[in-house]
């Protein structure tokens, strides 16, 4: 089953500016997770990433327990 590449395209244009308010969120998040002074940053775009995926009917758990092994 071939996939219609235009209709893709085409959706991209129409919410153009969606996504770049999106990646605008994202990027004002000084999130380096080789910083250790900004580990919680990192947490702040990992919550901010899965809400946004929540959103969107996606399960997601909370970033804590990604760092209990640590």
């Amino acid at each position: 089953m071939a996939y219609d590449f235009n209709k893709l395209s085409k959706f991209i244009d129409d919410h153009q500016t969606q996504f770049i308010t999106l990646l605008e969120e994202a990027v004002a998040i000084k999130s380096v997770s080789a910083t250790p002074q900004l580990r919680p940053e990192v947490i702040r775009i990992m919550q901010w990433f899965a809400k946004k995926l929540g959103n969107c009917c996606f399960l997601t758990f909370p970033a804590f327990y990604i760092f209990i092994a640590y």
